[in-house]
């Protein structure tokens, strides 16, 4: 049998012999992410700029105004203004693996053929 990148297991329970299946790789999906939220801020100071950095926050607006590098006076927006993401999806989660059926010697090292 071809084990590249497989690990072998019994066939049976739910395994057929010769079976292949589980991903070296998953990348999780939209709905298979936990259910979750996010949070934005923004803040009640006069905004200075129109260029958003790590530093800026969104502010009151201005003419063609976004953005606010004052620290203080953060206000939470209301929840229903963002969404939550994901939709908490289960995934299959096995290692690639093959169905084999094992042949153990229990005396020398195989059974003698006649």
């Amino acid at each position: 049998p071809d084990l590249r990148g497989r690990t072998p297991i019994s066939f049976g329970n739910g395994h057929t012999l010769g079976e292949k299946a589980g991903e070296e790789v998953h990348t999780i999906t939209m709905q298979e992410m936990p259910l979750h939220n996010h949070l934005l801020k923004a803040k009640t100071d006069p905004v200075t700029t129109n260029i958003p950095t790590a530093a800026n926050f969104l502010g009151q607006t201005a003419p063609n105004l976004v953005y606010s590098s004052q620290g203080q006076n953060f206000t939470t927006m209301n929840p229903g203004s963002l969404s939550n993401v994901g939709g908490n999806q289960a995934h299959t989660n096995m290692q690639p693996y093959l169905a084999l059926n094992f042949c153990i010697a229990l005396q020398g090292i195989f059974p003698s053929q006649t």
